[in-house]
């Protein structure tokens, strides 16, 4: 739909980035992200600031644009740029698994609960094998686990993940986490389930494309986090990080309180 209605691939690009990917920054990063030129970025990113698509700041002496989430269309538009690098399955235990993430406070649309989980670390291990087929749960993991950082047995989660085959995707996600919140905890709790014999950089998302052009977006925004796992994803970091910094002082409705 999106291609349909905007012919101009630079001025697509950085929808995408802004709108459905939250990315922020300066002009020429920007350009760089999207693969265009920066003068097309520049001009794209100027005429969407009139518009009040976009608001900027000054850090510096750089300018740097973020998506207005005040714009009166911001539902709207983020429907419209919308992509999806993994289709979100649709299954009844998929829609379970979406709806104790919500229960324990991800902020996701879709998803509901027709049996409570059995416990937190089962809904994250379920919710980690989940994220592997649907970007949306990858993206909310690190914040889940923050929320419940001090009431979920790890221990036990990783036990889980282990009968999964997931040992090596929660190391992952907690080094992620880690990233994203800066305790040191998570990252602590990632070193034990390393596997260093592992040498084959996977594709973290199942079915993910395998386009020349895919494959050279995904090695860009690959997070360092994730290569040093021997992940490859397109989605950065500050897809994970905006995403935490929006909500990680919220209290979930379910959440235990310390």
């Amino acid at each position: 739909m999106l291609t349909f209605l905007v012919t101009s691939r630079a001025r697509r690009r950085l929808l995408e980035l802004l709108w459905a990917d939250a990315a922020c920054g300066a002009a020429a990063e920007l350009a760089t992200k999207a693969g265009v030129a920066f003068a097309s970025a520049y001009r794209e990113l100027q005429a969407m600031k009139d518009l009040e698509l976009v608001i900027s700041e000054r850090r510096g002496a750089a300018e740097v644009f973020r998506a207005n989430p005040d714009h009166p269309d911001a539902a709207l538009l983020r429907q419209l740029v919308q992509r999806r690098p993994v289709s979100p399955p649709r299954d009844e235990h998929a829609e379970t698994v979406r709806g104790w993430l919500r229960d324990l406070g991800a902020p996701l649309v879709n998803g509901r609960a027709a049996t409570p989980a059995p416990s937190e670390e089962d809904a994250l291990a379920d919710a980690l094998k989940l994220a592997h087929r649907d970007a949306s749960v990858a993206r909310v993991l690190p914040l889940c686990l923050w929320y419940h950082r001090n009431h979920v047995d790890v221990a036990r989660l990783g036990d889980r993940a282990r009968a999964d085959g997931e040992k090596h995707a929660l190391g992952f996600m907690l080094d992620l986490t880690a990233e994203v919140c800066g305790d040191k905890r998570f990252a602590q709790w990632a070193r034990e389930l390393r596997d260093r014999r592992r040498r084959v950089v996977r594709d973290f998302f199942h079915g993910a494309p395998t386009s020349r052009r895919a494959r050279e977006l995904a090695e860009r925004n690959t997070p360092d986090v994730a290569r040093r796992w021997g992940y490859r994803m397109n989605m950065d970091l500050e897809n994970f990080r905006a995403l935490f910094q929006k909500f990680a002082h919220v209290t979930p409705v379910h959440a235990p309180r310390d």
